[in-house]
């Protein structure tokens, strides 16, 4: 992504326009003075039309993602100047490059027009009836993207003002606009900080930076925008940093995020194991009466709530939870939404390859599409080795339909989320295998060809 790309006839990236009774427009000529040497490299800007005089100051260090964009105003007439001083920051936007998340479509990699204004992140989409224009603090404004942020904010702490925000196919764009008053010969400065790279909430968090504030100067009382509150996991949120954290512990003793999205898994099998043992159980109980309710089925065939109702009282009667086979199932669910989000939105994963040339991103869909087909076909396999509780048209759409619509939709998902679910999956085969065989096991009859005893109400055995 080009961070500087100019938005046609639009204000240049970070150019200054001054609103009011003595316009500055936004085609200003300036002079140009570049310097370099000691821990920073600076490039001054300077203009002057009509009363003013416009000085702008753009310093990095030499490493790192932080800027300092310090703007002074004069008004060099002999009238007090007032009016409204304008910061734009734009980028124009290749369509073939971008597209919006969909069902089918995967995860979408769009970027928004950005402003945090008093508590609230504003942030536009394309698409968006109108631009948005927002009034309050100002704490940054920028471009925020998937897993990269272009964002300026107040050094000297929020200032009030107002945002606007405008959001095309083709192009991104927000203005922060912030009352001016400058009287006869004096000089308004305003200072902002800049951050343009990774959205890694670590870096984000210590922002400005120490080489930063060393480069320009500062004092440690600098204000800290919250940008890293633009790594949004929405209500996932507690269980995203939890699996990034597990994730992590497994990427720092394998350095391979394909390998820590396995060992995940197997934590959480193992985290689930005594649920999936009750749900085994429960699905061997509604196993034993398949026959009864196939009677049932037969004797109700035409009326299919009167089936349902009898099936009902079967469970009642032998104090079966049909639903004790989904548990395990159900739980999963927030896991693998969790992941999906966190794929999604986490710079940690971003571009991370698996194994070699094949897997290079994992955020990314599978691009020989390997891993959502074995997901698939495993899918299948796990469905036909569980005990049928349904009749045999619900038997064949949850066999072969369900995975079919699954393996569809993971085709452009993030190949870690098709990663996850296929090792579930082979880890899930290898459970029922084992716990079956358990069970098969202890639920056989004792030696000498009798039934297992079993108390009687009088308290005598049998």
């Amino acid at each position: 992504m080009n961070l500087a790309q100019p938005v046609p006839n639009e204000p240049l990236p970070l150019s200054v326009t001054i609103e009011g009774a003595s316009p500055l427009p936004k085609n200003v000529p300036y002079t140009v003075e570049e310097k370099k040497g000691g821990g920073a490299e600076s490039v001054t800007f300077t203009g002057r039309q009509g009363p003013w005089e416009v000085v702008k100051v753009l310093q990095w260090p030499h490493e790192g993602f932080e800027l300092t964009y310090t703007i002074q105003v004069k008004n060099t007439s002999g009238q007090p100047q007032n009016g409204e001083l304008q910061v734009h920051y734009g980028r124009a936007i290749d369509p073939n490059f971008e597209h919006a998340p969909s069902f089918f479509g995967g995860v979408g990699n769009l970027s928004r027009s950005a402003c945090w204004v008093d508590e609230k992140l504003h942030n536009m989409n394309p698409g968006d009836d109108k631009p948005e224009d927002t009034k309050g603090q100002i704490h940054f404004f920028g471009i925020n993207q998937q897993y990269f942020l272009s964002a300026l904010y107040p050094l000297d702490g929020p200032r009030p003002g107002h945002c606007i925000l405008t959001a095309t196919p083709t192009a991104r764009q927000v203005t922060a606009a912030f009352p001016l008053s400058v009287g006869a010969g004096e000089t308004v400065t305003l200072r902002l900080g800049g951050y343009l790279g990774p959205k890694d909430p670590d870096l984000m968090a210590v922002v400005p930076g120490p080489e930063l504030r060393q480069a320009a100067g500062l004092g440690e009382a600098v204000f800290h925008p919250k940008l890293e509150d633009t790594v949004d996991f929405g209500i996932w949120a507690v269980i995203c940093k939890i699996l990034l954290g597990i994730m992590k512990f497994f990427h720092g003793l394998t350095g391979n995020w394909g390998v820590a999205i396995i060992l995940l898994t197997v934590v959480v099998k193992l985290v689930l194991l005594p649920l999936t043992y009750r749900s085994m159980v429960s699905m061997e109980e509604v196993k034993k009466l398949q026959p009864r309710m196939e009677e049932i089925r037969k004797k109700f065939a035409d009326n299919r709530e009167q089936q349902n109702v009898e099936i009902m009282k079967l469970y009642q009667e032998a104090k079966v939870n049909p639903l004790g086979g989904c548990l395990p199932l159900l739980i999963q669910m927030p896991v693998w939404i969790a992941l999906f989000t966190a794929l999604r939105n986490s710079f940690d994963l971003y571009g991370e390859p698996f194994f070699g040339p094949i897997w290079r991103d994992l955020t990314y869909k599978d691009p020989t599409y390997l891993l959502p087909l074995a997901l698939g076909i495993s899918m299948i396999i796990t469905q036909k080795m569980q005990p049928q509780m349904m009749d045999a048209t619900q038997a064949k759409i949850m066999t072969w339909f369900v995975p079919g619509i699954f393996t569809l939709t993971l085709l452009q998902y993030p190949a870690g989320l098709s990663l996850y679910i296929f090792t579930n999956n082979i880890l899930s085969i290898a459970q029922q295998y084992g716990l079956r065989k358990w069970l098969d096991r202890k639920n056989k009859p004792q030696a000498g060809g009798g039934t297992p005893a079993v108390a009687t109400a009088g308290g005598k055995r049998k």
